[in-house]
């Protein structure tokens, strides 16, 4: 094993000299051509920096295609994104090669043309090594970032060569603009932002890799700073600048080959230097594991005689390995009701006819002759010619697991049939089983969904359900009920019932909980409480409006008695007398109206369909209805039509010569608002709320009074909450619970 350590390590020290003399080999290379080309401009500076920009093109090109073909194993994103953007800019910058002063390609321009496009491959770059960090933590999507930077770059060329709205960035005989020494400010700006965000993501990068990207940003810059300098274009502060950038990039290509093909294949051969030493580590780890293994392991040759039976097996079985390896295992440990199908499925196996029996149980016989469970993984072992040789199991001893399964079946069926809500919450209040009845009243549709959560994350009202468990802490049992909010916004009233199992040491195994959803019980509970304090009222009221009219008809048999010799003034009394008694009937009406209310169970109603149900109360033809409640439903009294018919006659009678009533429903803070709104004259602001009250109106007085008693039967509230001038607004405020969408889901 030393050896193998050795190997490594001389193999990593060769690597790395050589990565060091190819790192040198390169940097001798790029000081030669600079040297070269620098030598050019004393010749034709022109020359010089058509060189220097084809360097720059030909390298940035060879990033990109390096970059595009290495995507699926550069294991950077940073790299990969930069290298699709150095495309884009060796674009920009052939044209501006193309069109430099003196190259005579592109007429006309002068040379403005080749400064616009030199300001625009510089922010392109700028932005490039800008983004390039925050994609390290991001997918990258090659064609996509290639599309857009595509788009980027037409748009660029498009503002320089054919609308010419890209700003003039160099003005003959008066040197750069200030459009253009901004810009490179700007660059020289982008750039600082850009080696901080590459610093921040450092550890991403071999140091190496790290070093070569930030010196290359740091030239960059220093070739910006000349470029804000120079008044001619043939000037000493554009070559240095020049220089520079080709420097740059240099050290980019460099960054790119180190990481996309030379880290691969020097991890490769440090893989293979290692390889010797972790097949020797193994060996030995292989044969330490056979005796410490807590799980039996047995190897049989194609006639079922033992060949290797470790510790655990052994110790099982009651006998030394010894005396088991030599041995049948199927004529000494299997029983003999199981011996044959055991045999038949080996012999299956062995004749190829069936498939290796990778996981299969059966009992065998111990010394003492006790019968154990062994659940078995098998392995087929084969020679160099590929014949079977025999078979290799690992067996684990599941007698008690499989006795406790059998036992724990039996209450689960009995558990998972239950129509009410069973949970069981483990020692530290985490959730160890629940059944279905429970996960569909929390809205869940697997056990897998909250098995092992706390149960305060699952329950709805985690206050309550805390105060649940110290009860049943200190007590060992809890009974109550309370009313939850679950995850899907449904509001609920639960009966629950707790008790605490122990062992026998009177330590707390589990926690069992019945739970049982009590909410239209309570609901029906509540209405009827409500109804009966209703139907007290019923009395005086009735009396009251009887005593009125009563009095109303009363009093025109009085004039009648004064006034009847003439004759039209007794016609005129008698239809007095006759509107008094259809007025009498009215209330009449009203105190069998008022009977109804709560004596029914409150129900679910559509609210849609009460409208439609209730079109003769809706007034005039002219008058427009419109609904958009989609398919609410509301828990109310039966007498919920009433209460729409009261609403929408007040509409007509009271409302001004309205001719539009629009219901339209919002759900708000797990409530619903309902809303019935008309154009009339509306409401004024002092009569909002007595208009509610008993004996208040133009016509009977009890037209609202009877909505909201009826609504509040269930908790529902009524408000007019509109503005005198621009219609009457009705809020019916339905709390969460007593509403919901569908007849089979409860909000």
């Amino acid at each position: 094993m030393a050896g193998g350590g050795e190997d490594a390590k001389r193999a990593s020290l060769r690597q790395a000299t050589l990565m060091q003399g190819s790192e040198l080999r390169f940097f001798i290379f790029l000081a030669v051509f600079l040297i070269l080309t620098v030598a050019t401009s004393l010749y034709n500076y022109l020359l010089f920096h058509t060189i220097a920009e084809l360097f720059i093109i030909l390298i940035a090109g060879v990033i990109f295609i390096i970059a595009w073909n290495t995507r699926r194993y550069l294991n950077n994103n940073y790299l990969l994104f930069i290298g699709i953007g150095y495309f884009f800019i060796a674009v920009i910058e052939l044209l501006h090669t193309l069109a430099y002063t003196g190259m005579n390609i592109f007429t006309g321009y002068g040379t403005d043309l080749p400064t616009q496009l030199w300001v625009a491959a510089r922010l392109l770059e700028a932005a490039t090594l800008l983004i390039a960090p925050v994609m390290l933590s991001r997918r990258v999507h090659p064609y996509r970032e290639f599309f857009l930077f595509g788009v980027l770059t037409t748009g660029i060329l498009a503002a320089i060569f054919l609308t010419g709205t890209f700003p003039a960035c160099f003005i003959e005989d008066q040197g750069l603009t200030l459009f253009k020494v901004v810009c490179e400010y700007v660059v020289i700006l982008l750039l600082g932002v850009a080696l901080v965000l590459l610093w921040t993501k450092r550890a991403s990068f071999e140091p190496v890799i790290y070093r070569l990207l930030a010196a290359s940003i740091l030239f960059t810059i220093g070739a910006e700073i000349f470029f804000t300098l120079y008044v001619n274009a043939y000037g000493s502060a554009n070559l240095i600048g020049h220089i520079l950038t080709l420097i740059s990039f240099a050290l980019v290509y460099r960054a790119i080959v180190v990481s996309a093909l030379q880290r691969p294949f020097d991890l490769i051969f440090r893989e293979l230097a290692l390889t010797e030493q972790d097949v020797r580590r193994e060996r030995d780890r292989v044969a330490q594991y056979l005796e410490i293994a807590e799980v039996i392991l047995l190897v049989l040759d194609t006639e079922g005689v033992v060949a290797m039976i470790n510790r655990k097996g052994a110790e099982l079985l009651g006998l030394p390995a010894a005396e088991i390896i030599g041995k049948n295992w199927y004529e000494a440990y299997v029983p003999d009701d199981q011996r044959a199908a055991v045999l038949e499925r080996l012999a299956g196996v062995l004749d190829g006819s069936a498939e290796e029996p990778l996981h299969v149980e059966n009992e065998i016989l111990t010394a003492d002759g006790k019968r154990c469970m062994i659940s078995w993984r098998n392995a087929v072992v084969r020679d160099k010619k590929g014949n079977i040789a025999g078979i290799l199991s690992s067996g684990e001893d599941v007698t008690d697991l499989r006795e406790a399964q059998r036992g724990l079946l039996i209450k689960d069926v009995a558990i998972s049939s239950s129509p009410d809500g069973v949970i069981i919450i483990g020692p530290d209040e985490r959730v160890m089983y629940a059944n279905p009845a429970y996960l569909h009243l929390l809205g869940y549709r697997a056990m897998e969904e909250i098995a092992g959560m706390p149960v305060t994350d699952i329950a709805a009202d985690a206050g309550r359900v805390r105060e649940m468990l110290a009860g049943i802490r200190s007590d060992g049992r809890w009974t109550g009920e309370y009313r939850a909010t679950f995850r899907n916004g449904r509001v609920a009233d639960l009966r629950v019932s707790a008790t605490t199992a122990m062992d026998s040491d009177g330590t707390s195994i589990c926690t069992m909980a019945s739970v049982v959803d009590v909410t239209e019980m309570q609901l029906y509970r509540n209405a009827l409480e409500e109804a009966n304090k209703k139907l007290g009222l019923l009395s005086s009221i009735t009396r009251h409006d009887v005593l009125n009219q009563v009095h109303v008809i009363l009093s025109y048999v009085e004039l009648l008695k004064d006034e009847l010799p003439p004759l039209e003034p007794a016609t005129t009394y008698l239809k007095g007398l006759e509107t008094a008694g259809r007025t009498i009937h009215n209330q009449i009406n009203f105190t069998r109206d008022y009977h109804r209310m709560g004596v029914e169970a409150p129900v679910w109603q559509k609210v849609a369909e009460v409208f439609q149900e209730n079109r003769y109360a809706w007034g005039p033809d002219t008058l427009i209805v419109r609904t958009n409640v989609g398919d609410v439903e509301v828990y109310a009294d039966p007498m919920l039509e009433k209460v729409f018919y009261n609403l929408l006659d007040n509409a007509v009678r009271h409302g001004g010569g309205v001719t539009t009533v629009t219901v339209s429903f919002r759900e708000e803070d797990g409530g619903g608002i309902i809303v019935v709104e008309d154009d009339g004259s509306g409401v004024p602001e002092g009569e909002k709320e007595r208009i509610f009250e008993r004996g208040v109106g133009k016509n009977t007085g009890f037209g609202l009074f009877l909505t909201r008693e009826v609504l509040g039967l269930t908790g529902i509230t009524i408000h007019e909450t509109g503005r005198e001038g621009s219609g009457a607004r009705f809020e019916l405020i339905v709390p969460p619970g007593v509403w919901r969408k569908e007849a089979r889901t409860q909000n």
